[in-house]
């Protein structure tokens, strides 16, 4: 798991600068989120990794685990919604079509 800070296995430190307090709440709402994550089976993601190369027509992306589709979904389902709320001023600043 990731960390904001240094204080990881002496063997995995990296030298980093001090943290910076304005980033602290950042940090811990991403030590809470990443305590909820699921983490899948290694040897499932192996299998899905080769059906992907097995099949005639491989997707660009894909998502491997039960988190990351969802998420996507919802972010995508807003940016339509924003998209839609303001295709007026799309066409308008389109111009005149000839």
């Amino acid at each position: 798991m990731s960390r904001c800070d240094s204080r990881s296995a002496p063997a995995t430190r990296r030298s980093h600068s001090a943290p910076a307090p304005q980033y602290a709440a950042l940090c811990e709402g991403f030590a809470e989120l990443a305590a909820t994550l699921e983490f899948g089976d290694p040897a499932a993601a192996g299998r899905g990794i080769l059906r992907l190369a097995d099949s005639g027509h491989p997707p660009l992306r894909t998502f491997f685990g039960v988190q990351g589709g969802p998420i996507v979904e919802a972010v995508y389902a807003e940016s339509l919604a924003t998209w839609a709320d303001w295709q007026d001023l799309a066409v308008e600043a389109h111009g005149e079509r000839t």
